[in-house]
Formats: structure tokens, C-alpha cells, sequence
């Protein structure tokens, strides 16, 4: 029917509108492919720029630290001094008089000297400790006094260091401005042509219903065939088999003649690869002349 007709010609219109958008589509996502190549270059050269500076804030952090694990110790724990141990008591005059003179010195004078030994060695080992405490106390105020004097240089050096990597990331900002209103613009662009197609493939969609509604016998007749997912004109797909066909035979007459040269046989069952989909179309089409000699 005439409407069936008018039906496949808005189809190949809308599938005709769609061509141009497609190659549009494809041109407005390029640019915004190849902008966002020159930001993210721009990026790439900046992060190479930011590189000492960001070598140095890690420095920098580390120092401080340190600077504030020693401003933060505490102080060293004051050592625990042994006791001397009691000298002997001096022996009592009724309690020698129970010894020989000889023995009673001897043993007292051995007391002693076994003490002097114990006192000097428990001295020399407080002597020592005390020493040891002076200087690690010492040690500590110097470090202690140390770092409170240089964390405020490396806090200002990190100060310093910060500002420079915002400054880095305003002058990335600014040299990228105008690439980014192009992206947006390719973007924007892009969106367009993306709902102008969504409109047509909605309409083109509406009409595939249409059509396939009709019985294939009715759109046949009308000179309609369904082919690989799309509505074509059965004349348009008489060419494509013609064509196709004699390219097919032509390389197969090739083939047999290349091989009867080289003295070799030539396979019978041979196929080229469109073989197949040849032997489907022309299937269609004897398929089309029947629906129209019927008609």
C-alpha cells in the first residue's frame, strides 16, 4: 500500500539524517579528546615543575618531625644512687679483750678494708651514674632548645613551600582557562548532536515498528526487504548481490587460473568468505520475485 511506501521512505530519510550527526558526533568528541590531551599535558608539565618542590616539602615535613619529637621528649629520669653499704662498727674494748690483740685487729682491720673496697665501688658507680645523668640532661636542653629555635624556620619553609605549589596549581588554573571553555564547548556540542540522534533513532525506532508490523510478504511486494537488522530497498539490494557476486567469481576465476598455472589442483569445494551471506541474499531476493509473481 501507498502507506507502506510513505512508511519506508521516512525510514531512509531518518537513517539519512543520522549519517551527518553520526560524522559530527564523532568530529565534536574529538576535539574535546584532543583538548583534554593538551590539559592533561599542561598537567604532566606541571607536576614535573612541582616535583623539587614537593622532594623538599617531604624533606621539610620529615625535619619537623623530628624537630618536635625532640622539643616534645622528656627529661631524662634522675638515676637511682646506691646506698653505701654501713662502715663496721669499731670494736668495743670488753669485746677485743674476748680475742688475741693479733686477731682481733686482724679481723676488724679485714671489716674495714672489705668495706673501703664496697664504699669506693658504690661510689665510683653513683660517681658514674650522676656523670651520665649530667650529660644526657644536658644533651636534652640542647635538643630540647635546638629544635624550639629552628621549628619556626621549617614551619615557615613549609609556609613557603605551600605557597609555591598553590601558586603552581593557579597558573595550572589559568593557562588551562581557555582550553576548558573549548572542552565544555566540544562537550556541550556533543550533547546537542547526542539528543538530536536520540530523537531521530526514537523516530527511526517508531518506524521500525511500523514496518514490522506489515506482513514480510506485503513489504516484499512493495520492494521492501529486511536485511541484516535494517530495512532496504530491494533494488539496492539486487546491486549490492550483483556486485558482490561478480567480485566473488571474478577472484575465484583468478584463483583457478593462478593454480592450473602452477600446476596444482584447484579445490572443488572452495568458498569464498561471503560466500554464505551471497547465497542468504539471493535466497531473499528469489524469495521477493515469488511474493511478486503471487501478487
Amino acid at each position: 500500500s501507498a502507506t507502506t511506501e510513505k512508511v519506508f521512505q521516512d525510514y531512509l530519510a531518518a537513517k539519512e539524517e543520522l549519517k551527518p550527526l553520526d560524522e559530527k558526533l564523532k568530529a565534536a568528541r574529538g576535539d574535546a579528546a584532543a583538548i583534554q590531551l593538551q590539559m592533561n599535558n599542561m598537567k604532566n608539565d606541571n607536576l614535573a615543575s612541582e616535583r623539587p618542590i614537593r622532594t623538599d616539602m617531604g624533606k621539610a615535613n620529615v625535619k619537623r618531625r623530628e624537630l618536635a619529637k625532640a622539643a616534645e621528649a622528656l627529661e631524662p629520669p634522675k638515676p637511682q644512687l646506691q646506698a653505701v653499704p654501713p662502715q663496721p662498727r669499731d670494736y668495743s674494748a670488753n669485746i677485743r679483750s674476748t680475742y688475741s690483740s693479733g686477731n682481733s685487729n686482724n679481723a676488724y682491720d679485714d671489716a674495714m678494708r672489705n668495706w673501703r673496697r664496697q664504699a669506693d665501688a658504690v661510689n665510683r658507680a653513683n660517681d658514674a651514674a650522676t656523670k651520665k645523668y649530667q650529660a644526657d640532661l644536658a644533651a636534652w636542653r640542647k635538643a630540647r632548645d635546638d629544635a624550639k629555635n629552628q621549628l619556626p624556620k621549617v614551619d615557615q619553609q613549609i609556609k613557603d613551600l605551600d605557597k609555591k605549589l598553590e601558586q603552581s596549581a593557579a597558573d595550572l588554573t589559568v593557562k588551562q582557562a581557555p582550553f576548558m571553555e573549548k572542552y565544555k564547548a566540544a562537550n556541550e556540542e556533543a550533547g546537542g548532536i547526542m539528543r538530536k540522534m536520540s530523537a531521530v533513532e526514537t523516530r527511526v525506532q517508531a518506524i521500525v515498528d511500523a514496518l514490522k508490523s506489515a506482513p514480510e510478504t506485503m513489504r516484499l511486494k512493495h520492494g521492501i526487504a529486511e536485511w541484516e537488522g535494517e530495512f532496504v530497498a530491494l533494488a539496492d539490494l539486487e546491486k549490492t548481490y550483483t556486485a558482490t557476486q561478480a567480485e566473488i567469481d571474478r577472484v575465484r576465476a583468478q584463483l583457478k587460473a593462478d593454480a592450473q598455472q602452477a600446476g596444482r589442483a584447484f579445490p572443488t569445494n572452495w568458498r569464498h568468505p561471503q560466500q554464505d551471506r551471497m547465497d542468504a541474499m539471493k535466497a531473499l531476493l528469489d524469495k521477493a520475485k515469488a511474493a511478486a509473481a503471487a501478487g
